[in-house]
């Protein structure tokens, strides 16, 4: 059976999208096309789209309370990942 997220969306973490597949392909297509300095995520649930934002910025920093344990982040040395609260 053909999936379109696998062919659209070349993404290790997968699963852990809370978006669509049109929201996910406008959020890749604003990644791709603006140059992003620091991009800061607030809440990463299982970090789907956490890749994405390491893969297209200098620096990206997720802050979210739940630890998230996924040896693909250790690739990404401009990714910062805090467990604690954004408040």
């Amino acid at each position: 059976m053909f999936n379109i997220n696998k062919f659209l969306f070349r993404n290790p973490v997968d699963e852990g999208w809370l978006m669509n597949p049109g929201e996910r392909a406008f959020f890749y297509f604003i990644l791709q096309n603006i140059k992003i300095g620091t991009s800061i995520e607030i809440g990463r649930y299982k970090g789907g789209s956490t890749i994405p934002m390491a893969q297209y910025s200098n620096k990206c920093i997720s802050i979210d309370p739940i630890p998230i344990d996924n040896p693909i982040y250790s690739k990404y040395v401009n990714l910062t990942l805090i467990n604690d609260y954004s408040w």
